[in-house]
C-alpha cells in the first residue's frame, strides 16, 4: 500500500513537472531579408505579430 502511494505521488509529480515545460515552437518567424535601408521597425512589428499570433494558437491547443 505505501508503495503503491509513493509510486501514484511520483507519477503526479512527473505530471506537474511535464505541465510546466514550455511547448516546443512549431513554424519559423519571418526573418529579414530586405535592404539595408528597409525600415527595420516595420519588420520588428511583423515578427512581434507573429509571435503573437502563434501564442495565441499555441494556446488553443
Amino acid at each position: 500500500m505505501m508503495k503503491q502511494q509513493v509510486l501514484l505521488q511520483q507519477q503526479m509529480l512527473q505530471a506537474h513537472v511535464a505541465a510546466q515545460k514550455p511547448q516546443k515552437k512549431k513554424g519559423t518567424p519571418p526573418q529579414f531579408n530586405g535592404p539595408s535601408n528597409y525600415d527595420l521597425g516595420l519588420w520588428l512589428l511583423r515578427t512581434e505579430q507573429y509571435c503573437s499570433n502563434y501564442s495565441e494558437e499555441m494556446q488553443a491547443e
